[in-house]
């Protein structure tokens, strides 16, 4: 699919640093209806499981913030069951996400941030979370490297040294820009980018 002008500007620009990103594509995002990001994220769900998953038995995902226009995990969350796959998702306690099984029994309830959290599961051992085959990482934009920016706490990049395995894949509503100008060392490149109109495959 082609560029938009605007799109065309964003991935030619040099100099994107996280904190300009964040505040760019939080009101990207947020301009988007909710009818717009459900289209979208359909379109990401169809990619995704155009993908062989053959040997993949655990996937580890998000819940969507839906006022925040994050990408509806659900899609792909109620075809994971579907198929056997078992599912966990995290909340946060403190400076760490603690992990949790996701099933169609598992209770959810919204924290003081309004936060969907689930509320009657026992945490994930460490042993079961290195059966995790797969993560779907949430993320702003990405660039054609593989680096994400989020919402900036680096959850996810302490979560991911526990789980080196792990296939680590993000899914956004907009296409990667060229490069994020200020990448840390400790930030864990993704390596596969799912976008509504294309899959990349990171080097």
């Amino acid at each position: 699919k082609e560029q938009s002008g605007e799109e065309l500007i964003m991935n030619k620009r040099d100099s994107w640093t996280k904190k300009a990103l964040r505040t760019e594509y939080r009101a990207r995002r947020k301009a988007l209806s909710r009818i717009e990001v459900f289209r979208r994220s359909y379109r990401i769900k169809t990619y995704f499981f155009e993908q062989d998953l053959t040997d993949v038995q655990h996937v580890h995902l998000f819940l969507p913030m839906s006022r925040e226009r994050e990408v509806n995990t659900y899609l792909i969350i109620m075809e994971l069951w579907r198929r056997g796959i078992k599912t966990s998702v995290s909340k946060v306690v403190g400076d760490d996400l603690i992990h949790f099984p996701f099933r169609k029994a598992t209770e959810l309830k919204r924290n003081r941030w309004r936060i969907v959290e689930p509320v009657n599961e026992i945490p994930l051992t460490d042993t079961e979370l290195k059966t995790i085959d797969l993560v779907i990482i949430p993320l702003l934009v990405a660039d054609q490297k593989g680096n994400r920016v989020g919402y900036g706490k680096g959850y996810y990049d302490r979560f991911l040294t526990h789980i080196p395995k792990a296939l680590r894949v993000g899914v956004s509503l907009f296409p990667p820009i060229e490069v994020i100008a200020d990448v840390d060392p400790w930030d864990a490149p993704l390596q596969a980018l799912i976008t509504p109109n294309l899959l990349y495959l990171i080097d």
